[in-house]
């Protein structure tokens, strides 16, 4: 299993983070990730001060999380996602890390 831990910091609470997560694209990820097991857990938290949000995403491996970022539909939501933070001033820490 392969765990892509993830932390997005912004300088306000006043800037949203990223939340154009439409319900189609919700219905596709667990359809073609979540639903067949390629995908298990998706855990957000918010840090007490409203700057930090960090998730947590598990892959069954390292092929299938190569094919959620490769994935046209996945690309697409991911790189408006990285445009819109950029544009807004959020940063981004991500670690990969391989679990049992």
């Amino acid at each position: 299993m392969l765990r892509i831990t993830r932390m997005w910091v912004r300088t306000n609470i006043e800037t949203p983070f990223f939340a154009d997560t439409t319900p189609e694209f919700v219905e596709y990820a667990n359809i073609n990730y979540r639903d067949t097991g390629k995908r298990s857990t998706v855990i957000r938290t918010l840090s007490d001060d409203g700057l930090t949000m960090t998730q947590i995403m598990d892959f069954a491996s390292s092929e299938t999380f190569a094919e959620w970022c490769n994935d046209p539909i996945v690309k697409a939501w991911l790189e408006a996602r990285a445009e819109y933070q950029s544009a807004n001033g959020i940063t981004i820490l991500s670690t990969q890390q391989e679990t049992i």
